[in-house]
């Protein structure tokens, strides 16, 4: 099982969600509009059809569908954002075999092509200056160390050197000033061995702490509402019907939020706030049911629908490292 949301594989894990306090962080809103394609501000069902390279979406009010084809699904990664900043999802994809990357613009339905990066490298399009739009990003792994390459909204750049070539990128909003955080996940000599986040704040400075094993997924959100990415890992079980563990280091130093849900071998993180409230909800979507499976931050109650089929891939997993 692949560790990064790479040329569209899936991703076997599942999540589950503990109820939590409320803050609308900047940080959080940008990975919102990253999945809301009607504009209603929350993030909505949505799917990567690989046999038809189709986005289908279902919209969280009026009756929003869309059923749009966009990307080649041998070749492409999935990097949605709101690239235009008009509030809404954006549908995007990198080639890496070219380096491009190829953008639907929500606002006027036109297309915007940009070449960075190179084969090998890992798309983090985020908004690392806090314009309100997604930045195209990657992550290059050379030298024995990791740099991230940023280019802003505004026509700027810069490369930054943070982590080691054998690390996981993170990207988040940790010190929550909404500008998005360099961050990785770096694991030990052995699956089973300690893990520890580093990340460089843009207002906090160098932060990190151990959290984890190797082995675990990166599943970053703001699930304490207090306008801080949160750092968190799913952990898998040994079999295909196993549970998945989900512990969550709450960055409003209220200590941790540990809790089981999902199937080891069913299931696709699609975490998101999906209810509007600024907080992230833990989902997943079922692959052998086509079913999104939600816990409203808010009431902890269950919600979902069907959406989706078979072989699909949930657009949400890509914030899964």
């Amino acid at each position: 099982m692949s560790r990064t949301f790479a040329p569209l594989v899936r991703i076997a894990v599942s999540v589950f969600l503990i109820s939590i306090m409320s803050f609308s962080a900047l940080g959080q809103v940008t990975l919102r509009k990253a999945l809301d394609f009607d504009g209603d501000n929350k993030v909505d069902f949505s799917v990567f059809r690989r046999e038809n390279a189709t986005w289908y979406v279902y919209g969280s009010s009026n009756n929003f569908i869309l059923g749009q084809p966009w990307g080649i699904t041998s070749e492409d990664r999935l990097v949605p954002g709101d690239y235009d900043g008009d509030g809404r999802g954006d549908l995007a994809v990198w080639r890496d075999s070219e380096g491009n990357w190829h953008i639907l613009k929500s606002s006027d339905f036109t297309y915007v092509g940009a070449t960075w990066g190179i084969d090998g490298d890992e798309p983090v399009a985020r908004d690392y200056d806090g314009d309100g739009k997604t930045d195209i990003a990657i992550v290059r792994r050379t030298g024995g160390q990791m740099i991230w390459w940023a280019l802003l909204s505004n026509g700027n750049f810069f490369g930054v050197p943070w982590g080691a070539d054998t690390d996981f990128a993170v990207p988040g909003d940790y010190d929550g000033d909404g500008k998005f955080d360099f961050a990785v996940q770096r694991p030990g000599p052995t699956p089973n061995s300690l893990a520890q986040f580093f990340i460089y704040g843009t207002t906090a400075g160098i932060f990190g702490t151990p959290w984890g094993i190797s082995s675990d997924f990166a599943v970053p959100g703001d699930y304490d509402g207090d306008g801080k990415t949160d750092i968190a890992i799913v952990r898998e079980g040994a079999t295909a019907t196993d549970g998945l563990i989900w512990a969550i280091l709450r960055s409003d130093g209220q200590g941790y939020m540990l809790t089981t849900f999902g199937l080891t071998g069913d299931d696709y993180t699609a975490q998101g706030d999906y209810d509007g409230d600024g907080k992230c909800d833990i989902a997943i979507w079922r692959q052998s049911s086509g079913f999104f499976y939600v816990i409203n931050s808010t009431t902890n109650d269950i919600a979902g629908g069907p959406w989706g089929a078979v072989g699909d891939i949930p657009i949400a997993a890509y914030d899964t490292h």
